[in-house]
């Protein structure tokens, strides 16, 4: 399998497409692209692991942020 550069392969506009979507979801802009290849290539499949351990994902990070400010309101009331 050949490994391209995407800094020297892609147009500009799209690499700050692809900066702007990495920026916007926190993470770095390789593992962003990994993500997403995985979650393309898993979509493709029968089965759709992908979607439905980001929708998993995001409850967590929901749930744990809820906790955090009930946590904090508590706290600053007291």
């Amino acid at each position: 399998m050949a490994q391209v550069n995407l800094m020297t392969s892609l147009p500009e506009h799209a690499l700050e497409v692809l900066r702007d979507r990495a920026r916007h979801d926190g993470v770095p802009l390789g593992e962003w692209l990994a993500r997403a290849i995985y979650d393309k290539a898993t979509r493709d499949s029968s089965a759709d692991p992908a979607r439905k351990d980001a929708a998993r994902r995001r409850r967590f990070i929901a749930d744990t942020e809820a906790e955090r400010l009930r946590h904090f309101h508590q706290v600053e009331s007291a």
